[in-house]
């Protein structure tokens, strides 16, 4: 896996973050991580309020762990548990700049996100593009209220909006909408077990049934939503409703007439 930051950024990072952790916080999260391998040795004796010493232990941590599911874990924790001043938010932005991360201000605090390429977000812009000239304006207006939701750190309203903009574009149920695309031919016919589900029908499926499920609306035992949960749920149902626009007008360029889809 290629690594996530130059020597440089992690460098910097470290400097950031390091001061906002005792040493027996920093023992604590790699124990937390189960991330003992990553242990500073050299480090271990001296006094705790020593700044360069834990400047030592968390940039090791970083340089050891670049690139990796753990190291990422690791960096996701120091950020989004710290309360920072806005100078220090703005020298970790600056120091973050050109790596694979970037900041997300959420009702709690930060978080630590992937940033996405340029090829992907290019990708993004086209399909969005497409969704808000062809979907009706009832869709939009719901796909909008999710990404408000999520902006406002509201998840759990956010994967609700989501699911409903996925059914204002059917008329009746979401699920028989998928089945009419399939006895018209839209979407192909699973190949090995003659279910009547087909792969496209599961795919389309599976984020309405995530927006159903995920979030204390959904039964009062579940724990709550979290953000990154919500913001999965919301492009997963986004790329839905994108794909079925694509596949209801190539049925109409068939002379296909669909009766359970608004558009």
């Amino acid at each position: 896996m290629p690594d996530d930051m130059k020597d440089a950024h992690i460098q910097d990072v470290a400097d950031v973050l390091s001061g906002e952790y005792r040493h027996a916080e920093l023992t604590e999260i790699l124990r937390r991580f189960d991330a003992e391998h990553l242990r500073f040795d050299e480090d271990e004796a001296v006094d705790d309020i020593t700044h360069v010493s834990r400047y030592n232990r968390v940039s090791h941590w970083l340089r050891e762990s670049n690139g990796t599911p753990t190291g990422r874990k690791l960096l996701a924790h120091l950020v989004e548990n710290t309360q920072l001043r806005v100078d220090q938010r703005e020298a970790l932005e600056d120091a973050l700049a050109g790596t694979r991360f970037v900041l997300s201000e959420t009702g709690d605090g930060l978080e630590l996100m992937l940033r996405i390429s340029a090829t992907a977000e290019k990708e993004m812009k086209n399909q969005r593009g497409y969704v808000e000239e062809h979907a009706p304006d009832a869709v939009l207006e719901k796909i909008e209220a999710a990404e408000d939701r999520l902006t406002n750190g509201d998840p759990d309203n956010a994967l609700q909006e989501a699911r409903r903009a996925l059914e204002t574009l059917t008329e009746g149920s979401y699920n028989e909408a998928l089945d009419e695309l399939y006895s018209e031919g839209l979407i192909e016919k699973w190949d090995s077990n003659g279910s009547r589900e087909t792969r496209d029908w599961r795919m389309l499926y599976t984020p309405y049934g995530y927006c159903s499920t995920i979030g204390s609306h959904t039964s009062g035992n579940d724990s709550d939503t979290t953000l990154l949960q919500a913001q999965t749920g919301v492009i997963l149902a986004e790329e839905a409703i994108h794909y079925v626009l694509r596949i209801i007008e190539e049925g109409e360029e068939q002379g296909i007439q669909l009766d359970r889809w608004v558009v």
